[in-house]
């Protein structure tokens, strides 16, 4: 049975609903993956696109969780947090005339992270937060999820660099390989041969979900719920476990393409890395046949003897 709070929230989301779907239908078009990405990940609230690409993902994700799909929703904790960012959404833009709100946290304070870290292992653990950090923490998991993909994608093994100028000059250090790095690598016009990722996955959207992940994981500011949902949607094909020839892998698939090696691509990535006051090596793994995570979606080819 719903609390009295629920109800309440339910009442406050499916009204704020009919104004949303009503500022929707007023949008002089709709924008694709590629906009809705950038302008919802990367843009500020005062700029009129940034608004009608927010009021275009809360339409999209209502829809769905007012929709059949909602069964397979945590009801309570979706409506909370849909109710706490519209009404944070409204109070910013003044956008949907909705005179009620929902009080919530908009950022997660450190205090809140430790005790959740506590309760892994320990009950009975008080946290303040009014929220589910299970939702609130989704950045958090998909920043990793995207780092991980993608090291394991080349068999990352370990990175250095060499100082080639100043006073450090011929010292060597730790390089801290960064996702962002691959991103941009894997974007370079001279680099994108090495992947074949599925037709509907951009690399320019996922360094713009990268970017995003930023606000919680280094300032503890919160997203609006449909954000949340919107980069889980836009990451489902990249994440995908069945293969177009019906094989289902419980890891995923590698989109490594067969046609360039490893050997190649580790070249490529230190000279891309390196500049004129370091020397970047990266070591990969040599995969063969079998990728470090899941299975290649594209078969290796044989070489010949």
């Amino acid at each position: 049975m719903c609390d009295l709070g629920t109800v309440f929230q339910t009442k406050f989301l499916l009204d704020a609903k009919e104004k949303i779907d009503a500022n929707f239908k007023a949008l002089p078009s709709s924008f694709e993956d590629e906009d809705l990405s950038k302008l919802i990940f990367r843009g500020q609230l005062d700029n009129i696109d940034v608004i009608n690409a927010h009021i275009q993902a809360i339409h999209t994700q209502l829809g769905k969780i007012t929709g059949d799909e909602s069964y397979y929703l945590k009801q309570k904790e979706i409506i909370i947090e849909f109710s706490k960012s519209i009404t944070l959404f409204n109070k910013i833009t003044n956008s949907l005339s909705i005179d009620a709100g929902v009080f919530g946290d908009n950022f997660i304070a450190s205090q809140n992270f430790y005790l959740s870290a506590v309760s892994g292992f320990k009950k009975h653990v008080p946290n303040f937060y009014q929220g589910d950090m299970e939702f609130s923490c989704i950045p958090l998991k998909i920043r990793l999820a995207i780092e991980i993909y993608f090291k394991n994608t080349i068999g990352y093994v370990s990175s250095e660099q060499q100082y080639l100028s100043g006073h450090r000059k011929g010292e060597t250090s730790p390089y801290p390989l960064s996702i962002s790095d691959l991103l941009k690598f894997f974007n370079h016009e001279d680099y994108k041969k090495y992947l074949q990722l599925p037709p509907l996955i951009k690399i320019e959207v996922l360094r713009d979900i990268n970017y995003w992940t930023n606000d919680l994981m280094h300032t503890g500011v919160i997203s609006f719920a449909w954000q949340n949902l919107t980069a889980i949607d836009l990451l489902h094909p990249l994440f995908y476990t069945k293969h177009e020839n019906g094989a289902i892998h419980v890891e995923g698939f590698n989109y490594l393409s067969p046609e360039h090696d490893l050997k190649a691509l580790e070249v490529d990535l230190n000279a891309f890395l390196s500049n004129r006051t370091k020397k970047v090596c990266v070591k990969l793994l040599d995969i063969k046949d079998k990728p470090i995570e899941g299975a290649f979606y594209f078969p290796r080819k044989v070489k010949n003897a």
